[in-house]
């Protein structure tokens, strides 16, 4: 068992490390990007990426306070189901009902991965691989379908 602290500062490297990993990386675009703080220029639609002692996983967080607003996102995204899983793949799972982490109600649209662990570096370079295909993958649907939602966020 990890100290707080210790725990704290392999997460911190962990994900430093993988922002060195992705800095040279450009978007889709090609412009530079901040891969751990991706901005999707969208309002209250998040991309993120979480590890643990047992599991990496990707999201994009709907987070609309209003339901409504909320819901239309994710309808959106809905219509875009069969794009997004030509351009992604299809090992997504779709929720339009979620409560994250800090008890925010939120849709999510995820991919997990399992048997990795923050605090074995030995299962790192797994994880930094399953992040980079799939924000990789996620910034080249993005660039092509943001304004969709950027035109709703009006």
């Amino acid at each position: 068992m990890f100290s707080k602290k210790h725990n704290k500062e392999i997460k911190q490297l962990f994900f430093t490390s993988f922002g060195k990993s992705m800095s040279r990386h450009k978007s889709k675009n090609g412009n530079s990007v901040k891969w751990l703080n991706y901005p999707t220029y969208v309002k209250d639609i998040y991309f993120r990426i979480q590890c643990d002692k047992s599991s990496a996983s990707i999201y994009i967080d709907i987070q609309h306070r209003d339901e409504e607003i909320r819901k239309l996102f994710y309808e959106q995204f809905l219509e875009l189901k069969i794009l997004f899983k030509n351009k992604i793949g299809d090992n997504w799972t779709w929720q339009n009902s979620f409560v994250n982490e800090v008890d925010k109600k939120c849709c999510r649209i995820s991919r997990t991965i399992d048997n990795v662990n923050i605090n074995n570096k030995e299962t790192w370079s797994i994880s930094f691989n399953f992040y980079k295909e799939n924000l990789i993958k996620l910034d080249a649907f993005w660039v092509e379908f943001s304004d969709l939602f950027k035109e709703l966020n009006d």
